[in-house]
């Protein structure tokens, strides 16, 4: 757990700065221009929505089969130059598809009545779906050198960038137009920035070696990448969709209010990614030795682990939320509607506990995706992307839950898909992430939440909120922190905490 530990935390520590900054603007800054954030993000979502598409499959070919284009002298026998060429070719077809589409679909969305906005900038989100394909891509191959702390600053950047333009916009700097651009062009700096730190790292050598790759290889690699691209497409329909499904069906000032609500429930799990990262390269090479303790020590593990963050944010979080949001500045008539803002608690308490079922599972994703059963995984998200889709649909029209019903959805979706990848891997390999130390750590944050949720509320006023977040903060820290590290569920987090105090002493 060494490489994992360190890697995943200072990864972790970027995304949580990360966050902070994020916590700042959903709380300060969002609420002021909902509609203008519901239009960046369904231009950032539905990019990232896209860019599977472009990948065809070969992100995780990039790490999958890295072992075998590795050399002991750090090449990588031609590996990189070949699956850049891919998205390459599928970007040019991508952009030349929606050159010739462009004006059937501005007359559709006139004959809808869309908002303006919608119609003058939907196009944007061709070069940010590009941009973030090939970003991908180049991330997943820096983790095979157990480098990703360094990505997960360039992967932050949005962070700092979506809050300023969209300030500046309020206050009337700049125009929409230059707001959309900025983000575009943030995308395209990103791009460049890790490829320069993998030229720096000495990881960026783009020969060619076909001959290294033999009929096998091939077909062997196009088989693998052809899984993953449907197993790309049913992800993005499972967990990617929510924006542009909003966005199309509802309106945009809707996509602000759950962007703003899903950030502060998706934050719980910022270190999920990271562990499922630097776990994967680890992960595929103790099932190719068929070492499966090794397998079943880094699941059990990295789910403690991750449920010792998670659960605390998430009481955090559940303790909190109602105050967070009156200390929101909403302007606009709808989204400053009490029962709007009452919609965007429940959605943050929605997505948070979906993000804590996630978070239990751990490391599943990792170890289908890179064993034999990679099939299932794709299988399984298929399935999910489908269903995903049904229900978002039936919760949105049929039920009339609006924004709602697509948290539902999205705890419904994530529910159903870990449960059934935790069966299969029981299944195969025996193995399952559960321990004495999972129903320790939930009923220490059971006992934290009803501490905090029984304390009186000082008042209504801005002031009085910060003061009731500070003191059920308070009481909570004062509770999990000591039981979790006197019951010692986490042998890891104990020992980073006395190697903290150690430094503290000296």
């Amino acid at each position: 757990m060494g490489i994992i530990k360190r890697q995943a935390i200072k990864q972790s520590i970027v995304n949580y700065l990360g966050v902070a900054i994020g916590a700042i603007s959903v709380v300060f800054i969002y609420p002021l221009a909902t509609e203008t954030v519901g239009l960046a993000r369904f231009l950032i979502d539905t990019g990232t929505l896209l860019a599977p598409f472009l990948l065809l499959g070969f992100g995780g070919v990039t790490i999958k089969f890295f072992p075998e284009f590795k050399t002991e002298d750090g090449e990588n026998n031609g590996m990189l130059a070949f699956i850049l060429s891919v998205p390459t070719v599928a970007a040019l077809v991508f952009t030349l598809l929606i050159i010739t589409f462009r004006l059937p679909i501005q007359d559709y969305l006139q004959e809808s009545g869309r908002e303006e906005s919608f119609q003058m900038f939907w196009m944007y989100f061709v070069p940010i779906a590009i941009c973030l394909a090939f970003f991908q891509l180049l991330y997943n191959y820096s983790t095979n050198y157990g480098r990703i702390a360094v990505p997960a600053i360039f992967q932050n950047f949005i962070k700092i960038v979506l809050p300023t333009t969209i300030l500046m916009w309020y206050f009337e700097l700049i125009n929409l137009s230059f707001l959309v651009w900025a983000l575009v062009i943030n995308y395209i700096v990103v791009l460049i920035a890790i490829l320069l730190y993998l030229r720096n790292q000495g990881h960026l050598k783009l020969v060619t070696k076909w001959n290294f790759l033999d009929a096998d290889r091939r077909k062997r690699i196009f088989n693998y990448a052809l899984f993953g691209l449907f197993g790309g497409i049913g992800s993005v329909l499972a967990f990617r969709i929510d924006s542009f499904m909003i966005s199309t069906l509802i309106d945009l000032e809707s996509n602000g209010i759950f962007t703003i609500a899903a950030f502060i429930g998706n934050a719980i799990a910022i270190p999920t990614n990271a562990v499922n990262q630097i776990s994967s390269p680890i992960i595929t090479k103790a099932i190719k030795e068929s070492d499966f303790v090794e397998v079943s020590k880094i699941y059990k593990g990295a789910s403690v682990n991750l449920l010792v963050v998670g659960l605390l944010l998430y009481v955090l979080v559940a303790c909190s939320v109602e105050n967070l949001f009156h200390l929101m500045p909403f302007e606009e008539a709808k989204s400053g509607d009490p029962a709007f803002i009452r919609q965007g608690i429940i959605i943050v308490l929605l997505v948070g506990f979906a993000r804590i079922i996630d978070m239990a599972t751990s490391v599943n994703n990792p170890i289908i995706n890179f064993s034999p059963y990679y099939r299932f995984g794709l299988y399984a998200i298929l399935i999910l992307g489908v269903f995903n889709i049904f229900t978002n649909l039936f919760f949105i029209k049929t039920l009339g839950l609006g924004i709602v019903g697509v948290a539902l959805a999205t705890l419904v979706a994530l529910s159903l898909y870990n449960l059934v990848k935790l069966i299969f891997i029981y299944w195969k390999f025996g193995v399952h992430p559960f321990s004495a130390a999972t129903v320790k750590l939930f009923a220490i944050a059971s006992l934290a939440t009803i501490a905090a949720y029984f304390i009186p509320t000082s008042g209504a006023s801005a002031w009085h909120s910060i003061l009731d977040i500070a003191i059920k903060s308070a009481v909570v820290l004062m509770i999990y922190l000591p039981l979790v590290l006197r019951s010692k569920v986490s042998p890891d987090v104990n020992e980073l905490v006395e190697g903290v105090l150690k430094r503290f002493r000296k």
